[in-house]
């Protein structure tokens, strides 16, 4: 009898803080990226969302499942500050 185990290795990610994601980073989380960046640059302890990256490209599109897809109020907070 064979088991067969699938590690991921990459995730998509979004924010639910400040709504930064791996479409506005530009990379994916591995498995041991689990708080977010920017939230912790300001002090703040914020676990990401993650779910799967798929293996087949046509099928990924980077969105959250559901649709959730849209930055949130801290990135556009973020970005207009400076």
């Amino acid at each position: 009898m064979s088991t067969t185990n699938t590690v991921l290795t990459y995730w998509h990610f979004r924010c639910p803080e400040c709504g930064v994601g791996d479409g506005e980073l530009g990379h994916h989380a591995t498995a041991e990226m689990i708080w977010c960046e920017i939230c912790a640059e300001e002090q703040r302890q914020v676990r990401l969302k993650r779910w799967p990256v798929e293996t087949d490209p046509a099928e990924s599109s980077g969105s959250l499942p559901g649709g959730g897809g849209a930055p949130g109020p801290g990135l556009r907070r973020a970005l207009f500050r400076r």
